[in-house]
């Protein structure tokens, strides 16, 4: 097989973030014709099967990402949030906990593990791994968010405003 096209390739990451999942679905399709072990076409077809409403694709896609990038916690993580997604949330938090054992500093990740707990109503446990996720990237504002809304359900509302404030500054 011959090398995957450079041009293609940006053309392809430029559709999908821009929100045009089938022409970027199309492309990713041709650039893994080309470069069938390459695992990041393999995630970003499944992203994009994902977000056209496509979740057994996708998740199809993305586990196959999983196992073409052996060792690349991005892949466990958006896997993670398909699965989050589904209502899955202990499946979830093993491909959460699998991003972290690779890139301990997974903010993303982090998060994630965080908001499986708070969608569970663990609220202390979402603090704990929020609080974890923001030693990672204190700016992140997803996890930022996510902390003050537990902070707030666990009624303390004092800690919980610097945390929400700091989200809306960011």
């Amino acid at each position: 097989m011959s090398a995957p096209d450079a041009g293609m390739s940006r053309q392809a990451i430029k559709l999908y973030q821009s929100g045009h999942f089938r022409e970027a679905e199309q492309l990713f399709r041709r650039l893994l014709q080309q470069d069938p072990k390459n695992w990041q076409f393999a995630l970003l077809l499944g992203l994009s099967r994902a977000s056209q409403g496509d979740l057994d694709d996708g998740f199809k896609w993305v586990k196959r990402s999983v196992e073409l990038g052996d060792g690349q916690p991005s892949t466990h993580y958006y896997y993670g949030r398909l699965l989050t997604d589904a209502g899955k949330p202990s499946a979830a938090r093993e491909q959460f906990a699998q991003a972290i054992a690779l890139d301990p500093n997974h903010v993303e990740a982090r998060t994630g593990m965080g908001l499986v707990s708070l969608m569970s109503g663990d609220y202390k446990r979402a603090v704990g791994e929020l609080k974890t996720a923001l030693r990672a990237n204190a700016n992140f504002i997803p996890a930022l968010a996510a902390l003050a809304r537990s902070l707030v359900e666990l009624e303390q509302f004092d800690e919980a405003y610097p945390h929400a404030n700091k989200a809306l500054q960011a």
